[in-house]
């Protein structure tokens, strides 16, 4: 029992090195191609096992140092860093799945900003730029389904279109800055349309979501904006995309006082 005991520490911070590889793996690796997302997300998955192992191995560990007084803070830094890990990527899944499994998000749900310029850069894309009369399941793993607009509208029903008090030029100028300060890629600024296209890009797994921000003048005075932002691949944004709107019309309504 006692040589059993002796392997542990060595057992926990190898579970604990390979999860932490596996999850500085998945991202930058999917992120040059050098695999498929898929098996970037798969990478995540391990990491999550290896994690609740490194924790598991470090809290007998941990209990075993109280009889040899060894070992007893850094079995203690395994079960925190393992546990953390592997806590906050399930907590993460789990918020995501009990969203709907849909990755087009729009101001709009009737009439939601069209894409131009950038439908050529998604000719690799899994996921389409249809919107109106599309239907998604009303939940992971169910064989229900109802329209995205209606899955949208429940799940975010604070996504709806911006009223400023602003001309088409000066909330273009306004938008192009907010684009420009967030880093994304502007593709496509049309000023007749009213139209500004750009691509924005997640930062650890370097996944690609379009956004058209379409500006048209309110009958009332001013302009409205609508915005819509579509993930390339997958079959959930886990919540990015209405976040990215939020944030953005958010700023926007600020930097237009």
């Amino acid at each position: 029992m006692t040589a059993l005991l002796e392997k542990v520490p060595t057992l926990a911070l190898l579970a604990l090195v390979i999860a932490l590889a596996l999850i500085v793996a998945a991202g930058p690796g999917t992120r040059i191609g050098l695999w498929d997302f898929r098996f970037g997300l798969t990478l995540v998955r391990w990491c999550v096992y290896a994690g609740l192992a490194a924790a598991a191995l470090g809290l007998l560990d941990f209990g075993a140092s109280f009889m040899t007084d060894v070992g007893r803070w850094s079995s203690l830094l395994v079960l925190l860093v393992g546990g953390a890990l592997s806590l906050h990527l399930i907590q993460t899944a789990s918020a995501g799945r009990s969203l709907p499994p849909i990755h087009d998000i729009t101001t709009d749900t009737q009439n939601p900003p069209a894409f131009d310029k950038i439908v050529a850069l998604r000719a690799d894309a899994l996921n389409s730029l249809d919107y109106v009369g599309t239907t998604a399941p009303v939940a992971y793993g169910s064989e229900e389904t109802a329209l995205v607009s209606e899955l949208q509208k429940k799940a975010y029903p604070d996504i709806e279109p911006l009223a400023l008090s602003k001309t088409r030029d000066e909330t273009m100028t306004l938008v192009l800055d907010l684009v420009s300060a967030r880093g994304w890629e502007l593709v496509s600024a049309d000023p007749d349309k009213g139209l500004i296209e750009a691509t924005d890009q997640t930062f650890w797994f370097g996944f690609k979501d379009d956004v058209a921000i379409r500006i048209t003048e309110n009958p009332e005075g001013g302009v409205i904006v609508d915005m819509r932002s579509v993930s390339r691949v997958g079959l959930s944004d886990l919540g990015v995309n209405a976040a990215r709107v939020r944030a953005f019309l958010a700023d926007l309504e600020a930097a237009a006082g």
